[in-house]
């Protein structure tokens, strides 16, 4: 029996144009066009919760209504560094939608804190401390100097290099769940 080797979608080596970049990164960049429009559909729901919700319920409800707009931006950014070519381009995008990604750990820790009937301030205390890397990591996303122009190129897309501005908040998000 013949055997047939398995291609998967490999782009031609050397300078291609943005167009063709974009085609060949599409099955990279589409599973985050589903994650976004499954956040937006997420948060659409739980703000409707938020609206209806009891007092004690509403700051619940609305950090999930944020959570979920967060989660379905992340969708949107690995979207972008999978479907951009031109890393001034990617950093410009990357600048713009962390202002929706930034809220996701802080949010997280949040409703962390209010699904375990509040015993735990240590998690109420860590969301507070992951907004406060968020507002750096918004100050720096301000002044233009957010993500640099270095690049991690892998074959599902290319990550701009977070700015010390950036990094407080990713080193403080993943550290939080591992703790």
């Amino acid at each position: 029996m013949e055997s047939y080797p398995l291609i998967y979608f490999i782009k031609p080596e050397g300078i291609i144009s943005d167009w063709e970049y974009f085609w060949y990164q599409i099955p990279y960049g589409a599973p985050g066009i589903l994650t976004f429009f499954v956040g937006v559909f997420l948060s659409y729901f739980a703000f409707q919760k938020f609206r209806k919700s009891d007092v004690d319920n509403k700051i619940f409800h609305l950090n999930l209504t944020i959570s979920f707009i967060s989660f379905g931006s992340v969708g949107l950014v690995l979207t972008t560094r999978a479907w951009i070519q031109d890393v001034n381009t990617l950093v410009f995008w990357n600048d713009l939608l962390y202002f929706l990604v930034a809220p996701l750990a802080p949010t997280a820790f949040y409703m962390a804190y209010h699904m375990t009937g509040k015993q735990s301030k240590w998690l109420l205390y860590y969301s507070y401390l992951c907004w406060v890397a968020s507002f750096v990591l918004y100050f720096g996303v301000i002044i233009g100097k957010g993500f640099e122009t270095t690049i991690f190129e892998f074959p599902f897309g290319k990550y701009p290099r977070g700015s010390s501005f950036v990094r407080p908040w990713g080193i403080l998000a993943p550290l939080g769940y591992f703790i």
